[in-house]
């Protein structure tokens, strides 16, 4: 029986007390007591069960809770930086919604356009387009393009604007879409005014690196080149992929590669720079003068990034140059050395440490009836004449020997390193016997001779100024004395020829005062011992020598060019 019954039929009843028809109600309320323990203890069981799963699922919740609030504190963090960002990018941004909506724009896209207030608060976007056509240089262009992008919403397009203020904006859009579907168009705008400017200048340097007529190279810090231009792969006659990576060295055959080698790669190392000349021998054996000059390039912080190099072909201008050193320092006629070079040279010579002691000569050499051949014959046949003498000249003189043309019939020649003055007898008589030989010119023998003056170095002169001056008094010596012969310079060579200057002066101013005078003789036959013509003879009546007869004033006149005017004075007279 169930307790509780028990306990409330003790209160009333003894166990033997209990009549019959009560124990079967007993046992009835008995039966009623036990299904009322099951139904409770099974109520008490489900409502442990509901307790226990709404607790896990408070659990869940909760920490559902909790992930809800990290992602919404995540999607703040995102939106504050993509809001930062948005505001701090360099493009302007502008964002529109399908129905023409202003949905966000930053500041950068109000600077870029120089939107005002009243069209930025309307939040319409024709406003903004209104107030972008009124800046823009090409309107209808403008227009039309934004008509196209609004009719085909799927479409990204990149392009440029040209503002009238002389700005240049990069255009960028593309449509938005979320979802699957377009909802707007996000325009970014870019300020390429100096991007512009810099790679219109960069196609303009690149038009000039293509077209420049010099070669160009553009090397790394290591000197491989990293680029060239035409000109320089034509000066070189190799293609761009065989001078691509190759350093200069590598690419001719110079003719003075190692000093080049070295010279070049130290100083540009050193300096930062390098210029000069080089003498190329190319793949065909064309052989080239290049100037070359090669700079350093730094960036800002002063580090070494490239070289640059240009390549000038100045071969064409080392000809005209080297026809100008021939002109300038050599005969045309004859090859030999002129005045001015022979003059360089021996000074150099006689200079140098090593000479300073030795014995040196110089041989001045005028030619005798040169005169009479080429005023008989025309220069043409002079000129072979003074040709073949340059060649018998060089003949005679030993190696190491100078031979020039001084002009004219006159020539000179610098001997060095003599033992003595035999040595220069010697070497004079050898070089007038070789031109007192015939030159056949023209199917004809011709014959001259060579008067040769001489004076030794240092006992003689000390300068070649003071040397050519005395060698030239020697040769009009020798020619006085009879042409074909050598005349050392001495003393007495000195005071002849100071004698003759004196006479020449003299003889001038007799002239102009008249202290000429003409005897006359008659000529008689011997037979009828009756005068039958007269002899006109010349006298110089000098005022402190007195009279002074023809043979030593005439040669001297025909030397320096007074005969003409003395024979008109003649004939004048007469």
């Amino acid at each position: 029986m169930h307790p509780l019954l028990q306990r409330q039929i003790r209160r009333y009843f003894s166990a033997d007390e209990v009549p019959e028809e009560m124990a079967r109600l007993f046992a009835a309320i008995d039966q009623t007591y036990q299904q009322a323990d099951q139904d409770r203890q099974l109520i008490e069981q489900s409502l442990e069960l509901s307790s226990q799963e709404l607790n896990e699922r408070y659990d869940v919740l909760e920490q559902q809770l909790q992930i809800n609030r990290a992602a919404k504190n995540d999607l703040e963090r995102t939106l504050s930086l993509l809001d930062t960002t948005f505001d701090a990018t360099e493009e302007g941004i502008l964002v529109v919604a399908s129905d023409g909506s202003v949905v966000k724009f930053n500041k950068v896209f109000v600077d870029l356009w120089n939107i005002p207030r009243s069209v930025l608060d309307t939040g319409d976007d024709a406003e903004l387009l209104a107030s972008a056509i009124s800046q823009v240089a090409d309107p209808e262009a403008f227009r039309r393009r934004v008509d196209e992008l609004y009719d085909d919403p799927h479409d990204d397009s990149v392009d440029t604007i040209e503002l009238i203020d002389g700005r240049v904006l990069e255009r960028f859009t593309r449509p938005q879409v979320m979802q699957g579907e377009t909802v707007g168009r996000v325009w970014s705008f870019r300020d390429i005014t100096a991007r512009k400017a810099t790679e219109e200048r960069l196609e303009l340097s690149r038009r000039v690196f293509d077209v420049s007529t010099q070669g160009i190279m553009v090397t790394d810090g290591q000197l491989r080149v990293m680029d060239a231009n035409r000109a320089l792969c034509d000066l070189l006659k190799l293609d761009i992929s065989d001078v691509l990576g190759h350093s200069l060295p590598d690419l001719s055959n110079t003719q003075q590669c190692s000093s080049f080698n070295s010279n070049f790669v130290a100083k540009l190392t050193a300096d930062g720079e390098w210029w000069g000349e080089l003498r190329t021998s190319l793949a065909d054996d064309d052989h080239r003068v290049v100037w070359i000059n090669f700079s350093a390039v730094r960036s800002d912080q002063g580090d070494l990034t490239h070289y640059v190099g240009i390549f000038s072909d100045i071969t064409k201008l080392k000809e005209v140059e080297e026809k100008l050193q021939q002109l300038a320092y050599f005969d045309p006629l004859t090859g030999l050395p002129n005045r001015r070079l022979f003059k360089e040279k021996v000074e150099k010579t006689i200079a140098s440490e090593e000479r300073l002691e030795q014995k040196h000569a110089l041989l001045f050499l005028d030619l005798d009836r040169f005169k009479f051949v080429n005023d008989s014959l025309g220069h043409l046949s002079g000129d072979e004449l003074l040709v073949r003498v340059a060649e018998r000249l060089g003949r005679e003189i030993r190696r190491g020997d100078l031979a020039s043309r001084q002009g004219g019939d006159e020539f000179a020649v610098a001997l060095f390193d003599l033992q003595d003055d035999a040595m220069v007898g010697d070497i004079a008589k050898r070089i007038i016997d070789s031109i007192t030989r015939p030159f056949r010119i023209k199917n004809q023998d011709l014959y001259i001779g060579a008067s040769v003056g001489v004076c030794v170095m240092p006992q003689q002169a000390t300068t070649f100024d003071d040397a050519m001056r005395k060698a030239d008094m020697a040769m009009y010596l020798a020619k006085a004395s009879g042409k074909g012969r050598y005349c050392f310079w001495d003393q007495e060579t000195q005071a002849q020829m100071d004698q003759r200057i004196l006479v020449e002066s003299e003889l001038r101013e007799a002239i102009r005062l008249g202290q000429l005078h003409m005897y006359y003789q008659p000529i008689v036959d011997c037979v009828s011992g009756k005068p039958v013509s007269m002899e006109a003879l010349l006298r110089w009546e000098h005022a402190q020598r007195g009279p002074i007869p023809p043979d030593q004033f005439v040669r001297i006149a025909e030397e320096v060019g007074l005969i003409t005017e003395l024979e008109e004075w003649v004939i004048n007279d007469v």
